[in-house]
């Protein structure tokens, strides 16, 4: 599998802030986080870090990962049990 998944700040997410360009926003909004992802993250941002841009790429690579888990296990099963879900 090709695709990563990326870290997300999930405790930021409110109907205040959808529209939110700044900062990243602090490690106690990411779930799961060491403080060595989250600074190497952060690297990648200078005060322009837009919530709804890295909403759309987290939601864009968490559906193209569950295309390849789909896709692996449909190989799977028809390796093993000749049966084809396509």
């Amino acid at each position: 599998m090709d695709n990563q998944k990326s870290i997300f700040s999930y405790k930021f997410i409110n109907e205040n802030n959808l529209n939110y360009i700044g900062q990243v926003p602090d490690i106690s909004y990411f779930v799961n986080v060491s403080e060595f992802e989250y600074n190497n993250y952060k690297k990648d941002f200078n005060n322009s870090w837009n919530f709804k841009d890295e909403a759309i790429k987290y939601c864009n690579i968490d559906c193209i990962s569950l295309y390849q888990v789909l896709n692996q296990f449909n190989v799977l099963l028809f390796n093993k049990f000749y049966i084809n879900y396509e």
